[in-house]
């Protein structure tokens, strides 16, 4: 079980940060002042003290990776620094699995799962991620830090094919649910050598600022991906894509948020 710490600040700052990502995933200044953009989006940033350490995993000795403001930061500078990542990536979606969606019974899933863990876990419930095998959930040590926020459900599939080929194949999954501005950080591969790392924002207007790594060790999975960026609710994007190893790679991701369930949200 790991736990994360929250501590991400008040309405106001959200709401500056909201205005910023916003008007980065309108593109409102691409083609005329990103240096300007930049620069709001930094100060943004500093006002917002998006400062604060996750706690290791229980009963291991993972260290902390990133502190969550530096990792988001670093990650949105990035991608300004390039007017295409206002642009989609590429990609086919006929040759994307099904499986790279939610239906509706398996949103209606999620959602029951979810409150029945808070039912377990209370106040303290962040999320929860589903891949490998094996089931991580996170804690946060302050029940104020989590509350009765809204909940995403997130699928990141990826996809890899030889150089070469044409049929893409699935080769990773992962599902995870929880509560937005918490830090998912968990071993990722069958042998947990790996790691999944993610942070996800919810924007007024629907939108959702997601921020992740992906590293795979196993000899048929040796991916090692970054990504962070703006997506519509519901929709499945590629949002980035690697070669190594004499193999394509490309990571699928769609972020839907989760309804409250009509039932008691026991488990079943």
């Amino acid at each position: 079980m790991t736990r994360s710490a929250d501590g991400f600040g008040g309405p106001a700052r959200e709401r500056r940060l909201d205005a910023v990502l916003r008007e980065w995933r309108l593109g409102r200044d691409a083609g005329t002042d990103i240096a300007g953009l930049r620069r709001r989006v930094g100060a943004a940033i500093r006002d917002a003290d998006l400062r604060q350490t996750p706690v290791a995993a229980a009963g291991s000795q993972q260290q902390p990776w990133f502190e969550r403001g530096i990792w988001f930061a670093a990650g949105l500078a990035a991608a300004l620094a390039a007017v295409a990542i206002l642009q989609p990536l590429g990609g086919s979606r006929a040759d994307w699995p099904e499986s790279v969606c939610f239906n509706p019974a398996q949103v209606a899933d999620k959602a029951a799962l979810f409150a029945g863990l808070k039912q377990t876990f209370g106040d303290q419930m962040a999320w929860l991620a589903e891949h490998d095998r094996r089931v991580d959930v996170g804690l946060v040590t302050d029940d104020s830090s989590a509350g009765d926020g809204a909940a995403f459900a997130l699928r990141i599939v990826l996809l890899s094919r030889q150089d070469g080929a044409t049929a893409w194949q699935q080769v990773w999954q992962s599902d995870v649910v929880g509560r937005y501005e918490q830090v998912i950080d968990v071993p990722a591969g069958h042998s947990g050598s790996g790691r999944l790392q993610l942070w996800l924002h919810a924007l007024a207007d629907g939108g959702v600022a997601v921020d992740g790594a992906l590293a795979l060790t196993e000899a048929n999975t040796p991916a090692r991906l970054s990504f962070n960026g703006v997506q519509r609710a519901g929709e499945p994007r590629r949002v980035t894509v690697g070669r190594g190893a004499g193999r394509e790679w490309q990571l699928i991701q769609t972020v839907v948020p989760l309804p409250q369930p009509a039932t008691s949200g026991k488990v079943g």
